[in-house]
């Protein structure tokens, strides 16, 4: 899956929509080409990065964009708060 260049609120609302018919199996998401992520994006992708640990199933944010990390750590986060990693 690749994620859309910016995820604003509009974005948000349809990429909830493709976490909810990905849920329960490993997931890995490209943010290589995304721009920009605000606010309700970012506790959007907090939020499947919760379902995916409860689920026990991966979530990989691969190959992120400078501007996705630089957006992610205005919230004082970084990839590897949203990736989830199951154990072996």
């Amino acid at each position: 899956m690749v994620l859309a260049r910016k995820i604003d609120s509009r974005e948000a609302t349809a990429l909830l929509h493709t976490f909810r018919d990905r849920r329960g199996a490993p997931l890995t998401i490209d943010a290589g080409f995304t721009e920009y992520v605000g606010g309700q994006g970012v506790a959007l992708l907090l939020s499947a990065a919760k379902s995916w640990h409860t689920d026990n199933q991966s979530l990989e944010f691969a190959n992120p964009s400078d501007d996705f990390i630089r957006d992610l750590a205005l919230y004082g986060l970084t990839v590897d708060d949203i990736n989830v990693e199951v154990g072996l």
